[in-house]
């Protein structure tokens, strides 16, 4: 039954990691679209930051500021790796959620500034 397990959380967790690189791309660009179209509506950068802030936080991101400008963050936990850690061993999963706890970065995705807005012509 253990041997069932691991295969099983194996092959779930070889698919779980692409689908997770797929559903990640989508999310960068569907932020990125966001931003952009709250940049093109917001009259003052003081509104288009407390609007972007809004829209983040009812995504489960945070609006950061970095050396490049504005950008969303956060940790995000792959059940991809933690299926694996499962087919490795019990041990590799316990592994994977210590160093999601204390060693995990947030993923940043930069966020257009509000200054790069497109003048009307």
């Amino acid at each position: 039954m253990f041997l069932v397990i691991i295969a099983l959380s194996l092959v779930l967790g070889i698919l779980l990691l692409f689908a997770e690189r797929r559903h990640l791309a989508r999310n960068v660009q569907t932020i990125t679209q966001h931003a952009q179209s709250l940049r093109n509506s917001c009259d003052s950068a003081s509104a288009y930051e407390q609007q972007l802030r809004t829209f983040l936080e009812g995504n489960a991101f945070a609006l950061a500021q970095n050396a490049q400008g504005l950008c969303a963050e956060r940790k995000i936990f792959s059940p991809g790796l933690f299926l694996l850690g499962i087919a490795c061993g019990l041990l590799g999963a316990l592994l994977y959620v210590l160093y999601f706890v204390f060693f995990a970065k947030a993923r940043q995705i930069p966020l257009p500034p509000f200054e790069s807005r497109p003048k009307d012509v």
